[in-house]
């Protein structure tokens, strides 16, 4: 296999690039895209600031920046439109608060907490972690994840920060809208959410934190040897050395080129990656909907299953082909 069709693959198959468009914006009384300062009358601050900036983004070309000191809050004051479960049974979508948080450093142990409000007093809550570094797609539905019981009428969303100073981004938020509750996935930032299922593709954390039921031993020179020996052989899967030719470098920079990565001030920005199950967050919004409105304005990257599946595959087949006893 020869180097430039071993990248584009790679490229491709973990990616699923498809044309960069411009980013839509979708005028929602819902929807926040931090696109314009009108949206910032909506916004009131203690002990902290906000602004619309370009460092980082989610969808369109800014997002809200918030500079907090300790025990400071933020306040999003409207209607969240949060519609009840229909107790009848015929409709099981679940209304769902939304946003895509970035953090640029990491706070061990440290929460902010996302507060929804009624004229004033507290309905519902739940906290979300922030130790972590990049953007982080937080889904929390209301009657099924959040502490409190959430009522009809709801008009204020209030963020509380921990009790050290940082600054957190916000994008692409979305105060209720109802989604397939079988979709939710707990993780690191936020375990509680869809904590009941057991849907194989939906315990990734559960999976993540279970700890071996054999005793660890260890490692002895011969597994050093054959685990070296697998690399070596899942290396040749990924790159074979072959000569490299202008018009290959021509096509890498072009599929390179879709991604837009660019870098500004120390940080470096690109084309949003989407998975197509994100615009699910507009099934109950837009009419008609389109499965594909997200992943047309940026990158589209394969869901879970197919990324280990395919990473399964790889990995088993440098074993085959190392010890000859697994099978595919």
């Amino acid at each position: 296999m020869n180097l430039t069709n071993n990248i584009l693959a790679t490229v491709i198959g973990l990616s699923g690039v498809c044309a960069t468009a411009q980013a839509q914006m979708y005028d929602d009384p819902r929807m926040f895209s931090f696109e314009n300062k009108q949206e910032l009358s909506y916004i009131k601050t203690s002990k902290s600031a906000v602004e619309l900036s370009d460092a980082h983004w989610r969808n369109g070309k800014t997002s809200l920046q918030w500079t907090f000191q300790p025990g400071a809050s933020l306040s999003i004051k409207k209607d969240l439109l949060f519609e009840p479960l229909d107790k009848s049974g015929v409709d099981n979508y679940l209304s769902a608060f939304i946003v895509w948080v970035y953090n640029e450093q990491p706070q061990k142990d440290k929460q902010i907490r996302f507060n929804f409000l009624k004229d004033g007093k507290q309905c519902t809550s739940f906290p979300v972690n922030i130790n972590f570094c990049g953007w982080r797609g937080i889904w929390v539905c209301y009657e099924r994840d959040m502490e409190g019981t959430p009522e009809v009428g709801m008009n204020e969303i209030r963020i509380d920060a921990p009790d050290v100073k940082g600054k957190l981004y916000f994008d692409h938020l979305i105060t209720a809208t109802k989604v397939d509750p079988r979709q939710q996935t707990a993780d690191m930032q936020i375990p509680f959410v869809n904590k009941k299922t057991k849907t194989h593709w939906l315990v990734v954390l559960k999976s993540y934190n279970t700890q071996p039921d054999i005793p660890l031993t260890e490692l002895t020179q011969q597994n050093r040897q054959q685990i070296k020996v697998i690399e070596e052989r899942f290396r040749e899967l990924i790159y074979t050395p072959s000569k490299l030719y202008p018009k290959h470098m021509d096509e890498l920079r072009s599929k390179f080129a879709k991604y837009n990565i660019s870098r500004k001030n120390g940080n470096i920005t690109g084309t949003p990656i989407w998975y197509v199950r994100h615009a699910e967050a507009y099934e109950r919004i837009i009419k008609p909907w389109d499965k594909n409105i997200l992943t047309r304005t940026g990158i589209q990257t394969l869901n879970t299953i197919q990324r280990l599946r395919y990473s399964r595959w790889l990995l088993l087949t440098a074993m085959h082909r190392t010890i000859g006893r697994t099978t595919l």
